[in-house]
């Protein structure tokens, strides 16, 4: 079982560790603040970054992922991408646009790879 199909807590305070999540912090667990940040920050971002730190933008890209995987699980997003509501479309595309930076800024290509194979197991589990 690979990370991203992990059943793992959007919202971690330390890793491994899992707090309790808001029914609000549960619906958006992406906001747009959040999704500015993560874009702010990785404009200063070197472009050769140690492992660690890589493992970290890893990190992120595969929160993403599960983000994304949850909202067509819940039935927040269609199979297709259509979201339910507004937030909800702006919180796919922002999750989306995290992944695609972080895997085409520091050659990350198997994390496009990962959404995928997992899109295409759900897809064949619902079908």
């Amino acid at each position: 079982m690979s990370e991203i199909d992990g059943s793992y807590s959007f919202i971690e305070t330390q890793p491994g560790s899992i707090e309790s999540v808001s029914t609000a912090a549960a619906a958006l667990p992406f906001t747009p603040l959040h999704a500015r940040w993560v874009f702010a920050l990785l404009l200063f971002l070197e472009d050769y970054l140690p492992p660690d730190e890589l493992a970290e933008l890893r990190r992120i890209a595969k929160t993403c992922l599960r983000i994304c995987k949850w909202q067509v699980t819940s039935g927040k997003v269609s199979h297709q991408g259509a979201g339910s509501s507004p937030e909800q479309e702006e919180m796919r595309v922002a999750c989306w646009i995290s992944i695609r930076a972080i895997a085409t800024g520091w050659n990350q290509h198997d994390l496009p790879q990962d959404a995928e194979m997992m899109f295409a197991k759900l897809a064949q589990s619902t079908a």
